[in-house]
């Protein structure tokens, strides 16, 4: 019986803290919340875009250091021995990202 107990605390907390409990009560007395300022979403989400954007082609790099560093001891370098030899990884052209990427930041 406590399990219920806590279980519908839980949940009427729930509700409270996502504003539902008017509705529930049947109380006609709910503020209208206006919606957030598009602009500024818009904004943020491209700036976000142009970050994320950015990172996805430049983690390439730090992908093929950890293939090289798979088959490589990274403080003494390649034996000449190794039996495993993966190569590096080609990268992209990041200079038009970074320069947005500086743009959106400022």
């Amino acid at each position: 019986m406590k399990t219920l107990a806590k279980a519908v605390t839980a949940s009427v907390l729930v509700l409270i803290l996502q504003g539902s409990v008017p509705y529930l009560l049947g109380t006609s007395h709910v503020q209208a919340q206006s919606p957030p300022d598009a602009t500024v979403s818009d904004a943020a989400m491209g700036k976000m875009n142009t970050y994320v954007e950015f990172l996805n082609q430049t983690l390439r790099a730090s992908e093929s250091l950890q293939r090289y560093d798979s088959w490589v001891d990274m403080k003494k370098g390649p034996t000449g021995k190794e039996r495993i030899i993966y190569g590096m990884y080609s990268l992209y052209d990041v200079r038009e990202l970074a320069g947005k990427a500086l743009a959106s930041a400022q």
